[in-house]
């Protein structure tokens, strides 16, 4: 009987050691899980861009970590989220006509409210009268000849809004890595985004493939897809077909000239793009 009892007992205490090597992989499974999650949580930095003056959130500020060399911008709620290494990091918030700021990262606080105070970076306002408008028409017709070849990788957003009367019933928020050549996109790689629908009669109303549009978009050529763009006129023809307004003009940070611009076709039957603001970087001195 020795036999038997001591292949019992041997039988039990491998039985014991593998209930606890199991229990011991859960254990350590789950603080490897509770620390991913943990890391997870604290390798992003999120929060809100608002206008110090008017407690209002500020859209597309741009949000880079210096450390990581990464960046993103807020979108149209000012809200915003970046990737971080660890709380020595250093971001830092910029935004045209507002002082630049840099984030404080503080542990167990990866929310924050960024309060951005003006910058008195405008030119002092100026009368613009018919004589006065030649400068924008030669300044839009130049763009073409002065278009960059360059290509690069930037991080951009996309927003959609459509409504239905005065009653908003879509609203699209995109965030994509786009390959630029130039001032075209070559493609766009969705990294995230977001969608919001209400109804109107009973029914669902969607945009699909929206940002093909964007992609497809050719500022310098002309496209059956497109009305004509101003960008793509020269300088007689800008002339006759559109009317330009100077609605802002201000110095950059590098000190460049900003002039926004509001191009108003003359044309009624849709043939023209209407562009109610685009900024041009000028080399003009007034």
């Amino acid at each position: 009987m020795r036999p038997l009892k001591l292949l019992y007992n041997n039988v039990t205490f491998i039985i014991a050691l593998l209930v606890s090597m199991f229990c011991m992989s859960i254990f350590t499974k789950v603080l490897v899980a509770q620390n991913e999650n943990q890391q997870q949580s604290t390798n992003f930095l999120q929060g809100y861009v608002m206008s110090q003056t008017t407690q209002q959130p500020i859209a597309y500020a741009t949000i880079y970590n210096h450390t990581t060399r990464m960046g993103t911008v807020s979108n149209s709620e000012g809200y915003f989220k970046i990737r971080i290494n660890d709380y020595n990091d250093s971001v830092a918030v910029t935004m045209l006509g507002y002082r630049n700021y840099h984030i404080g990262l503080t542990p167990n606080n990866n929310f924050v409210s960024v309060m951005l105070r003006d910058n008195p970076l405008l030119i002092p306002e100026i009368t613009v009268t018919a004589q006065d408008e030649l400068y924008l028409y030669e300044a839009v017709a130049a763009c073409e000849s002065n278009q960059t070849k360059n290509r690069f990788i930037a991080k951009t957003y996309f927003e959609l809004e459509t409504y239905a009367g005065n009653k908003q019933i879509e609203l699209i928020e995109s965030y994509y890595h786009a390959k630029v050549n130039g001032y075209d996109i070559e493609e766009l790689n969705l990294k995230c985004g977001r969608i919001g629908l209400q109804k109107y009669n009973d029914r669902f109303f969607v945009s699909v493939e929206s940002s093909q549009a964007v992609n497809i978009l050719r500022l310098f050529e002309q496209s059956n897809y497109f009305p004509q763009s101003p960008m793509g006129l020269g300088l007689k023809k800008l002339q006759k077909n559109y009317n330009l307004y100077l609605t802002k003009k201000y110095k950059d940070v590098s000190d460049h000239t900003i002039l926004v611009i509001e191009y108003l076709p003359k044309d009624t039957l849709g043939n023209f793009l209407l562009a109610k603001f685009g900024s041009i970087r000028h080399n003009i001195k007034c």
